[in-house]
């Protein structure tokens, strides 16, 4: 994570663990503990809450009925109604004088009592304290039928109920009543005590404080709210109370404690118990919120004071991982400085802690390292100078052999035995083989330095092979080694070093037709793999290697073995080209089979053709050539006198040229500024001033600034040639002298001085 990816990031993060965890875990402990404790408590409390209300519920009940009950018992209302019920004539007395009683004698006994009424034995209201009872029928009531079948001295206190006549909520006590003149007791009819339902309202209240959202409230069996609602106005029998302990109640009789949504949607602390002889449902709940406010303002508290611990951290934290990270910083930056190059560089450091100490270490090895690159350094450059001067004194002797044993082989004036053009061709080979191991080494000698520059471009492959291909066959040829190419017309492109590509391919296909069988074969093909990939792959007939020298096949001047055969090599090949194709973002790879062969195999990236504009194919015609007789001069500064008939040696083919000579380069300049010469061939290592400094003062003269000159040189290495293209010579040519390469030269910058 990026978050954790420094030091600095890593010890705040550390510090703050170390002190906000424990915070957390105490807190999240105690805040646990005090839920659970304060949950106890509270139904403990709404437990104790609900239990005396019940008592007290049952105690003001059992007064009411008491009170029905006394009022059954009365003389005058049981002698009345007996008479009333016998069809006595005046009956219409007998009700008027009952009423009157019930006025003024019964319902003043009670505050609560709204209403009395008397019913027959048929269930008709025949006396009342509210006349738009009197004549009404609850023959098939409740009210009526439970009231007689209970037996004297007994009540029945039933479901409250909307009164119609006094336009409040009631709830109804019944109690029958019995004739005092019959022998055996029958009752006669019934009386009614109509209670006003907020005396249930009144036995609900609570004189211990339930804060602002508690309250203790009854439900009937029809999930009616009975009591008034501290939140709901005119909650009583309209009020549907549909919560888990109501359910439950209802479905099973079972009581509940514990926390639940309540009628409103909050969620409640509550506690629920059962009336059964009543079928009703007491509960007592408080808001959950209200009750765990406590902790909530604790929560504040805490997440305040872990606030400022975790300011104070941080700050803490941020002293103390600045003072590590710092350090670490300055030793990281100056890590990077010494990687890009400022070997000097140190640490500076006063601490004397483990850090100081890792800085005084990091500078030891700084110092050593800064002390090893120098001598690697030095001893790289003493070996760039051992391979530049071995490189200029075998190629100084050699260009004399190489360019004599051409001469001899190509002057048509010459004629040569059978025998001594033999010993020529053996001349050119053994000379062309050793400057073939020279170039070798300062081939690998610049891959391993890093010297060795690579020229991407996009290149067709085809054109490549097919060039290589055609060299190679000659070469087949010899060994009696049969080259079928299969690599069609691709049309792949890739991108390479068209220079290095033909040297990579030239050294696989040279190495299979070496190693191979009299009368074998190579197969040269490619194939399109996936991920637009190209492998293209060399197949040879020979003898194969074994897998255990495999990992063995890279590594220079290791020849597996065949530097004892008569076979040619100088066991680097296979080094290069490896490091070469590397450089050129390719793979190479081998597959063989011992007795029946070798696969070599390089995978380069495909890549789309490109775009070109149109380009002149018409073959050179022969009056572009330099073939004409006009009297040219050239003058050769060289001191090495073979070197000097090598080359009129040479331009004795263009008789219309005329060679001058000197052996110094002061000798040159007064030559070149008296004569003015068309072309300068010029040697770079002359006995006093060099080359280049010749090159600058004919450059620097009126007279000679325009002539162009030509480096001949044994210097061979790539940056001499580099060098020489930056000082201005027109062209570099290096020992041992090609003679068909150096007529080219000359004939293209005589071409340059017609301009």
């Amino acid at each position: 994570m990026l978050l954790f990816k420094s030091i600095r990031s890593k010890l705040l993060f550390f510090c703050l663990s170390l002190s906000l965890i424990p915070i957390a875990v105490i807190t999240a402990v105690y805040s646990v503990r005090g839920y659970t404790a304060l949950r106890e408590h509270q139904v403990g409390e709404l437990s104790l809450i609900a239990e005396s209300k019940k008592t007290h519920l049952h105690t003001a009940l059992n007064a009411k009925k008491g009170r029905t009950v006394d009022f059954s018992s009365d003389g005058f209302i049981r002698d009345t109604l007996e008479k009333i019920n016998e069809g006595n004539h005046n009956r219409d007395r007998l009700i008027k004088s009952l009423n009157h009683h019930l006025i003024k004698n019964k319902r003043p006994l009670d505050p609560y009592i709204s209403d009395i009424a008397i019913l027959n034995t048929t269930g008709v209201v025949v006396a009342s304290t509210n006349q738009r009872w009197i004549g009404q029928s609850y023959a098939n009531t409740p009210l009526f039928t439970y009231g007689m079948k209970a037996s004297y001295g007994d009540a029945t206190v039933h479901q409250p109920l909307f009164c119609v006549f006094s336009k409040k909520n009631s709830m109804y006590v019944t109690a029958p009543l019995t004739s005092r003149r019959l022998a055996s007791v029958k009752n006669i009819g019934i009386i009614i005590n109509c209670y006003d339902l907020a005396i249930l309202k009144d036995v609900m209240r609570t004189d211990v404080q339930m804060g602002m959202t508690g309250e203790v409230y009854l439900v009937n069996r029809e999930k009616r709210m009975l009591t008034p609602s501290r939140f709901l106005e005119n909650a009583p029998l309209r009020l549907i109370v549909d919560t888990k302990p109501v359910q439950k109640a209802i479905t099973a009789g079972q009581e509940m404690t514990g926390i639940y949504p309540g009628y409103r949607g909050v969620s409640v602390v509550g506690v629920s118990i059962n009336i059964p002889e009543y079928e009703w449902l007491l509960l007592a709940e408080v808001d959950k919120a209200e009750l765990f406010a406590p902790l909530t303002s604790l929560g504040v508290v805490v997440l305040i004071v872990s606030t400022v611990c975790a300011v104070l951290v941080v700050v803490a934290g941020t002293l103390y991982s600045l003072s590590i990270s710092k350090p670490i910083n300055r030793l990281r930056l100056t890590t990077q400085r010494i990687a890009s190059g400022e070997l000097w560089r140190r640490v500076r450091m006063d601490s004397k802690d483990e850090i100081g100490e890792l800085a005084a270490s990091f500078n030891t090895m700084a110092e050593k390292l800064h002390r090893a690159i120098d001598e690697a350094n030095r001893a790289n450059e003493a070996k760039s100078l051992f391979l530049s001067s071995m490189s200029h004194e075998l190629r100084t002797p050699m260009n004399s052999i190489l360019g004599f044993a051409q001469v001899l082989k190509n002057d048509p004036h010459v004629t040569l035995a059978d025998t001594q053009r033999q010993s020529v061709e053996l001349i050119l080979s053994s000379g062309n083989h050793l400057l073939e191991l020279i170039n070798d080494i300062l081939d690998l000698s610049r891959i391993e330095t890093g010297k060795l520059s690579i020229s991407s471009e996009i290149i067709l492959v085809d054109s490549v092979m097919e060039e290589v291909i055609a060299i190679i066959i000659s070469i087949a040829a010899k060994y009696g080694v049969t080259i079928i190419d299969k690599f069609a017309q691709s049309g792949v492109y890739i991108i390479a070093d068209r220079t290095r590509l033909k040297q990579v391919m030239t050294n696989l296909l040279t190495n299979a037709v070496k190693y191979n069988r009299k009368n074998g074969s190579v197969i040269v093909s490619y194939e399109l793999r996936d991920n637009d990939m190209l492998r293209i792959k060399v197949e040879d007939t020979g003898y194969g290697i074994p897998e255990d020298k495999l990992g063995l096949l890279f590594q220079p001047f290791n020849r597996l073995g065949k530097e004892l055969t008569n076979i040619e090599g100088t066991g680097i090949g296979l080094t290069i080209t490896r490091r070469l194709v590397e450089l050129m973002d390719g793979h190479i790879g081998i597959e063989s089979v011992v007795e029946k062969g070798s696969t070599f195999y390089v995978d380069f990236k495909r890549v789309q053709k490109p775009v070109v504009g149109m380009v002149d194919t018409t073959p050179m015609q022969e009056s572009q050539k330099i073939i004409d007789h006009k009297n040219r001069t050239i003058l050769y500064v060289e001191d090495n006198p073979a070197n000097l008939v090598l080359v009129q040696s040479i331009l004795k083919r263009r008789p219309h040229i005329e060679l001058l000579s000197a052996v110094t380069a002061e000798t040159g300049i007064e030559l070149a500024r008296a004569k003015r010469p068309d072309v300068i061939l010029m040697d770079i290592n002359l006995p006093g001033m060099s080359g280049y400094e010749a090159l600058q003062i004919l450059r620097n003269g009126d007279e000679t600034k325009k002539i162009p000159v030509v480096a001949i040189s044994a210097n061979a290495m790539l940056n001499d040639l580099e060098k020489g293209k930056v000082a201005g010579f027109f062209n570099y040519i290096t020992k041992p002298i090609s003679v068909n390469h150096f007529l080219q030269v000359m004939d293209d910058v005589l071409k340059e001085t017609e301009r």
